[in-house]
């Protein structure tokens, strides 16, 4: 079943780093991004920015331009076809996502909610015991 399959970047390996030690410095160098339903069309290309630990970002462009794509990238939910992303100068590739994936919050641009109370829907996915009320 879908809800038994495994994602293609386990989440549980890596550099482990205590949460309150990640700082968040991003860092996108040269990065290209081609989802692999439509090979032919690169959404990102060769994409370098800097975005300091602690500062604030925006993203806006015209629909299809990458955006969210680029939040994706940020996530680590796919990989970038060429370049690489660093997370306080290191490789997001070597982090645990685990960790890094709690201290990150993003609210996507189509919110879908479960017919459930607003705590169940922001704890849906979180492993028991893992947040606070």
């Amino acid at each position: 079943s879908l809800m038994d399959s495994l994602p293609d970047i386990d989440t549980n390996v890596g550099r482990e780093v205590p949460p309150e030690d990640i700082r968040g410095a991003i860092r996108l160098e040269e990065v290209g991004f081609t989802y692999q339903m439509r090979p032919e069309e690169e959404v990102l290309k060769g994409l370098s920015l800097d975005i300091p630990a602690g500062s604030t970002c925006a993203l806006v462009g015209r629909s299809g331009s990458g955006k969210s794509t680029l939040v994706h990238l940020m996530l680590r939910f796919y990989d970038p076809s060429r370049g690489r992303l660093t997370l306080d100068g290191v490789p997001l590739t070597e982090w645990n996502l685990r960790q890094v994936h709690r201290r990150v919050a993003v609210v996507a641009q189509d919110t879908q909610l479960f017919a459930k109370t607003i705590l169940e829907n922001l704890t849906y996915g979180l492993e028991p015991g893992s947040w606070t009320a």
